[in-house]
Order: C-alpha cells, then structure tokens, then sequence
C-alpha cells in the first residue's frame, strides 16, 4: 500500500479532474473552448464518414503510435507534465475542471474589487498627510483580526500598487504581517524597529507554487485552534538561476521557499492571492507525504 497506493492515488485524481473537465464541457463554462473541440470532433466524424476506410484506420493507427511512443514515455519519465501530454486533457484543452474554473470565478470577481478600490471615493476615510506626494488612507473600520482594506493613494497614478490585505503571520520566528498588494506579496516584522529581522517583497510573476500546510494535533482538537504552527502558508518563489520560461515550469528544487507559520485567515489569504495576481492556477495532485502529521493541497501557476 505504501508503495502502490500514492500512485493509485494520483491516477485517482487525475481521472476525477478528467470527468470534471468533461462535465464543465457540455455546460459550455468556456464556449470559445468548447467551440475548439467540438470542431475536432466534427472533423474526426467528417474522415470517418466521407473518407476510405483504409485511409481512416492509417490516422487512427496514427494517433496510436503517437500516443504509445510519444505520450506515455513523456508521462513515465516526467510526471510532472504528465498532464501536458495526456491525450484526453488535449482534446479537452483549456477546459477548466472545477478548482480551475473556482480560480477564474475568484479572479472575475477581484477584478471588480480592483475597480471598486480604484474607484472609492476616499472622502468617508481620513487623509494623512505624509510630506510627500502620496497620502495614506486609513479606513474607518477596522477587523478584529486586522485583516481589513487599506490602500495608498497617489494622484498621479491609479497603476501603481496599492496595498489590499494584510494577514498575521510567523516568518523565520519573527511576527509580522504579509501583506497582498496589486502588484505582489511582501512580509513585514512587528519588530524591525527594535532589531534586524528577514522580510521579502516578490511580484506575482515570481510565483511558481503555493501550497497550503496545516499540521495535525496530537492534543485535545478543541486546543488546535490555538496550537502553534498549525496553519501554515508555504510559497515557492521562482529563484535566481530560472530562466524566463512558462510560469510554474521551474524546477522545484531552484525555487526560493517562503513558509509563513501561525498564519491567520490562511484560507483568505490563499485564495486572495490567486484573484489579485492575475496568473493562472492549476490544481496539482502530488504524492501525499508520509509523515502523518502534513496535509498539503497546491495552487500551481
């Protein structure tokens, strides 16, 4: 089971994303893509229908050998872009399956937000002056867990990044806040006035992976609310020696490892990020882990 099961898995997910995708294709959730495949099937139907049979059989055997000598072996070796050169995923290219098509709803409906930011009219906030050309904005309302708006404001640009969100969190043993901008993520310490401590700002182009990491407790479950280190937030930046290639196609073993730990609203934040970069996500099934103490669910852009 140990050596057979995490692979079953994978086959598993890989054929629920596949009957999801099928399900978001006759509900024509993209219809230009749909439209694509329906040509294809179309055009297969007109060879079979309107064609010798001999010539038929010569693109089927075709399509076989292609697959079989092609495919497979691609899929064998790199697992990873097994999905690339899946024969089904390509007939069904660009049909999202539900996490997919749960991304575009989220990043349709950030960019409303965006809109509605960009938009506000700041006269129901206070303006603080700062000595420079930017004021700072300060909403009236704030959340209990200080996850709330905030933005600044400069007259001369409505481009230029504004911060969204901030959420709690531990980095390297330091306490602070990630913030989620317009433009990319960053952590700042509660305690960089007092001594030193790790910070990072990335843009959203930088992103290769996300994951969500929450660690089971041991302990009474009323307690895991408030155990340290349950909620963790890990991202993987594309590192240094990467080259400009497609985005998430780096290897994961070049790429620069944030973890944020103790982090509050995990899920907000999660999903926050994947509306406001403007990427496009992909659901990863990965080998589950064999310690017992990690679940991991991925964001792949």
């Amino acid at each position: 089971m140990d050596r057979i099961g995490p692979e079953f898995q994978i086959f598993v997910a890989d054929f629920a994303s596949l009957l999801e995708a099928t399900y978001n294709f006759y509900h024509f959730r993209r219809p230009e893509q749909t439209a694509y495949t329906l040509c294809l099937f179309v055009a297969l139907f007109l060879v079979t229908a309107f064609t010798d049979s001999q010539f038929a059989m010569k693109i089927y055997w075709l399509m076989i050998g292609l697959v079989f000598f092609g495919c497979w072996p691609i899929s064998s070796l790199h697992p990873r872009y097994r999905l690339l050169v899946s024969p089904f995923k390509l007939v069904l290219w660009n049909v999202p399956d539900h996490a997919e098509w749960c991304f575009q709803y989220l990043q349709e409906r950030v960019a409303l937000a965006k809109k509605a930011i960009i938009a506000e009219d700041i006269d129901d906030n206070h303006c603080v002056p700062t000595g420079k050309d930017e004021a700072l904005v300060i909403n009236d309302s704030v959340d209990s867990d200080m996850s709330s708006f905030h933005s600044a404001r400069d007259d001369s640009a409505s481009e230029e990044e504004r911060e969204i969100l901030s959420f709690g969190c531990t980095y390297l043993k330091m306490p602070g806040r990630f913030i989620i901008s317009t433009h990319g993520v960053r952590f700042i310490t509660t305690m960089g006035h007092v001594l030193p401590s790790p910070s990072f700002h990335r843009p959203y182009t930088d992103f290769v992976e996300m994951s969500k990491r929450q660690m089971t407790s041991s302990i009474l479950s009323p307690l895991a609310k408030v155990t340290t280190g349950m909620d963790k937030l890990e991202l993987r930046f594309r590192g240094p020696s990467d080259g400009a290639g497609m985005r998430g196609m780096g290897e994961r073993e070049h790429a620069d490892i944030v973890m944020l730990e103790n982090m509050r609203g995990r899920d907000k934040a999660f999903n926050s990020v994947i509306g406001f970069s403007g990427l496009r996500w992909q659901h990863q099934q990965k080998k589950p882990e064999r310690k017992k103490d990690a679940k991991k669910s991925d964001a792949k852009s």
